[in-house]
């Protein structure tokens, strides 16, 4: 990577703070995904901009996660949507994937579900419904004849079972989408945006609570998938290390649309040297 080095230290040398930009070609990493391997090419780009605090360098990752998205539905295809009808009193929904698929939508990655979803209403048991009796004998003797019968011994009352009453299935669509973002430089997290949830017939009375069913269950679901490749850690390792080991900031990223309209991401890594380090760099670069 001498030349990376050397481009940036000629870049040091501009008195203006024009961007010097340098492609640094293609790096694929690998991740295995709930069982799947699932190879990631990355894009690098480098620019060095020479700026009153130092010489600031930026390196921009373009991810294309197209084959996280032909493997998608297989890698969530694993994991259940809740599935205990009765965890309580009261309305719960139970549902089961059908399918899903993962695509792109502007800025945001957009995680499309299918699901068969049914309607639970759990009660409680009837009073006393529950309620048991044991018997025992017990002899008399009557004229000179003993005279055997079954009376009560002991009663135990207790309420009778929970009632359990499937209201309504249907089949459901949901829409999740994620947002990228970085609060601290240093991590990538997804921020999920509201669910959008297609109901039909009269399930659309539950709305709320199957809503929510997808807004906790699914969107933990994707998240867990698509944050594994979107991730500080396995992005930096596409970073040259002769930038890394300034430890470059997380100061961009973003989901968005390859030509062909598989789903991609773009992140930049910026750090800047200050006149200390500069000056051992270009040491090290231009010997």
């Amino acid at each position: 990577m001498r030349v990376i080095k050397l481009a940036i230290a000629l870049s040091a040398l501009v008195t203006s703070a024009t961007a010097v930009a340098l492609p640094l070609g293609s790096v694929t990493i690998e991740q295995e995904l709930a069982g799947t391997k699932v190879s990631i090419p990355i894009d690098l780009d480098l620019e060095a901009t020479t700026t009153n605090a130092g010489l600031e360098l930026k390196v921009t990752t373009d991810a294309n996660l197209a084959a996280l998205q032909s493997n998608f539905s297989q890698m969530v295809g694993s994991y259940e949507l809740p599935s205990d009808n009765c965890p309580g009193y009261g309305q719960h929904p139970v549902a089961k994937l059908t399918s899903t698929s993962l695509g792109v939508e502007g800025n945001k990655a957009v995680v499309k579900i299918k699901a068969h979803v049914a309607m639970w209403d759990c009660q409680k048991g009837f009073p006393g419904g529950g309620t048991t009796m044991e018997w025992k004998n017990k002899c008399v003797k009557i004229l000179g004849k003993k005279m055997c019968t079954k009376v009560p011994h002991k009663v135990t009352i207790q309420p009778g079972p929970d009632i359990k009453n499937k209201i309504i299935e249907d089949d459901v669509d949901a829409t999740v989408s994620f947002a990228a973002g970085t609060n601290d430089g240093k991590s990538i997290e997804l921020v999920p945006s509201n669910v959008d949830v297609d109901l039909h017939n009269d399930i659309t009375k539950f709305l709320n609570s199957i809503a929510g069913m997808f807004n906790s269950s699914a969107s933990q679901i994707a998240k867990k998938q698509i944050g594994q490749l979107v991730d500080a850690g396995v992005l930096r390792q596409a970073i040259p290390a002769e930038v890394l080991v300034y430890e470059p900031n997380v100061t961009s990223i973003s989901f968005y649309p390859k030509a062909d309209g598989s789903l991609a991401l773009k992140a930049s890594f910026t750090a800047i040297l200050t006149g200390d380090q500069l000056n051992g760099f270009m040491k090290e670069a231009l010997e």
